[in-house]
């Protein structure tokens, strides 16, 4: 995710000359923003529709004359977007004396807000929800990868293990019905589920789901052993289902969607523990600040709660203090959202957990992108 931080209109004053009512009035602004699939004259029209709730919106608590500083910074800051990103969303924090763009990886919802107790870490609650995962169907003699979205399952990718090397001499040893007919079999059963796991690889690059595995038990204890990605399978499901299986499928799914917070919140943690097994994980409020700045941010994973107690009820005074912090003080209001906009500024996107399973973890752990 790339983060443009346009110049600010007026002046910034000394930072012994600030006060929080040069930041009034205070606008934050969440937005889908994706020009790869809409027209430009759409996103216009959208963007002035904007500007004018917020103007109807600063005029019904502020004077006209109040509010004027902050419509034409908003506006110039429209004017300014960038048309060619290939981002989804847009993320705006304006005040008469600064302004921010984030663009952002993840649909978000659209939300206006004019108040100043807006936080950065408020737009995680205004991402767009996706019960989205994969489903593997493992069978002996083929398998089928499903894409879940809640209410469909849609067939993404399809394998037989007549495609597999030796699968000719297992055929013909059955054939001839000679002794080492289950020996090859199982050599070739083997083959095909590292083909199938090296295939779920490639797919999971496109897809950061959760992988829901189904299939005989004896095949499933068979896929344990050999795959690679034991931290996106979250969940193996004994069936024997045919090529053609749907009510079933179907069954699965709403299981999963009925089930969804847990599925989710435990796809999150076995990221945690998959990524502290390979040294590139970051926990505590200290480690993960000092983490974030390194622009190599995969995912933050961090309790609601856990928010709240790093609020201070004095002026918040970052741990690493920049020169811009002051000016940002409307939107950042303790050092859990420094690590938050640090970490949407490097392209990582932030999910929330319940209040305690990162206990272990000092309540927030910061996945890296691997070198």
């Amino acid at each position: 995710m790339h983060v443009s931080l346009t110049t600010p209109i007026l002046t910034r004053p000394k930072r012994a000359a600030t006060s929080v009512i040069e930041f009034l009035p205070a606008v934050s602004i969440i937005l889908p923003f994706c020009p790869v699939i809409s027209a430009k004259k759409n996103l216009e029209c959208c963007l002035n529709k904007v500007l004018a709730r917020v103007e109807d919106m600063l005029t019904v608590q502020y004077s006209f004359k109040t509010a004027l500083p902050v419509l034409v910074r908003l506006k110039q800051l429209f004017a300014g977007l960038n048309f060619n990103t290939s981002k989804k969303s847009i993320a705006i924090f304006v005040s008469p004396v600064m302004d921010r763009v984030y663009y952002l990886e993840v649909e978000m919802e659209e939300n206006i807000v004019i108040d100043p107790s807006f936080k950065i870490s408020d737009m995680i609650s205004c991402k767009k929800e996706k019960r989205e995962f994969l489903m593997l169907i493992l069978n002996e003699t083929f398998s089928n990868m499903y894409l879940g979205n809640g209410t469909s399952l849609n067939l993404i990718k399809s394998n037989k293990i007549t495609h597999t090397p030796g699968c000719e001499n297992m055929l013909a040893a059955r054939s001839e019905d000679r002794a080492d007919t289950k020996v090859q079999q199982e050599t070739v059963i083997k083959k095909f589920l590292s083909q199938m796991d090296r295939g779920l690889s490639i797919i999971l690059h496109s897809y950061a789901l959760p992988v829901f595995v189904i299939g005989p038990q004896k095949l499933l204890e068979h896929f344990k052993t050999i795959t690679k990605n034991e931290e996106s399978l979250l969940q193996f499901i004994h069936g024997d289902y045919g090529e053609t299986a749907g009510s079933e499928l179907y069954c699965v799914m709403e299981h999963v969607v009925s089930h969804w917070k847990s599925i989710k919140q435990g796809h999150l943690l076995k990221q945690v523990i998959h990524a502290k097994a390979q040294n590139n994980l970051r926990i505590g409020l200290r480690d993960t600040l000092k983490a974030s700045m390194n622009k190599k941010v995969k995912l933050l994973v961090v309790e609601r709660q856990f928010i709240d107690f790093s609020q201070i009820s004095k002026p918040y005074s970052p741990l690493f203090k920049t020169e811009s912090a002051v000016y940002e003080n409307y939107f950042i209001k303790n050092d859990v959202d420094e690590v938050i906009k640090n970490v949407f500024e490097s392209g990582g996107d932030v999910e929330f957990i319940d209040n305690g399973l990162l206990k272990k973890f000092r309540h927030i752990a910061l996945i890296e992108k691997r070198s």
